[in-house]
């Protein structure tokens, strides 16, 4: 799925955004990033990525680029949305995202859409509060990856988010207007952690 310049571009990314090691060049950056790898450095993590069949390249490619979503921070000055793919029994996985109120339909029920994120200042944050890994994804690749084979929580970029989940931005048109409050409390929905589907 994943093509060797894709590894080493995000390898860079990687060295590019990491507070680690604030005393390090980048280039020692990158030979630190390689060993957490599993490589010697980064000489070694380009000549082994180089040598390797094409039909075992994708699955180490897959390995690695996991590895570096999960290790890297958001590099572009753009909106991020956090959202959450979760594995089903043979079928698409299941999508939920961070959102925002934006009111209620007709039968009282809350209509939220996904809620954009300073994807730089948030990522400590929101690695800090879960357990399991939080993936950057900046790349259609990187997305599909992380919707069908990683699971879990992502931050997307903007362009991404809305490409791939534009239903979820496409709400406005649900949010009924002078709904009464019986129906809504007849409702009782529970957003207190702001996550919706």
């Amino acid at each position: 799925m994943f093509a060797y310049e894709d590894c080493l571009e995000s390898l860079k990314q990687l060295a590019r955004t990491s507070s680690e090691y604030p005393n390090y060049s980048h280039c020692q950056k990158l030979d630190l990033f390689s060993k957490k790898l599993g490589f010697n450095n980064f000489y070694h993590f380009q000549k082994s990525l180089k040598a390797l069949p094409t039909d075992i390249f994708s699955n180490v490619s897959l390995s690695l680029m996991r590895k570096l979503c999960k290790s890297t921070k958001p590099s572009l000055d753009v909106a991020y949305y956090e959202f959450y793919s979760f594995k089903t029994n043979g079928e698409s996985p299941r999508v939920a995202f961070y959102s925002s109120w934006i009111g209620y339909d007709k039968f009282g029920r809350e209509v939220r859409i996904p809620r954009s994120l300073n994807g730089l200042k948030s990522i400590d944050g929101i690695r800090g509060i879960f357990e399991s890994p939080v993936y950057v994804v900046e790349s259609d690749k990187q997305l599909l990856s992380w919707l069908f084979n990683w699971h879990g929580v992502a931050l997307i970029t903007e362009e991404l988010a809305k490409d791939y989940f534009h239903s979820r931005f496409n709400r406005r048109h649900r949010v009924a207007d002078n709904v009464p409050s019986e129906l809504i409390e007849a409702c009782n929905e529970d957003y207190n952690d702001n996550v919706a589907s």
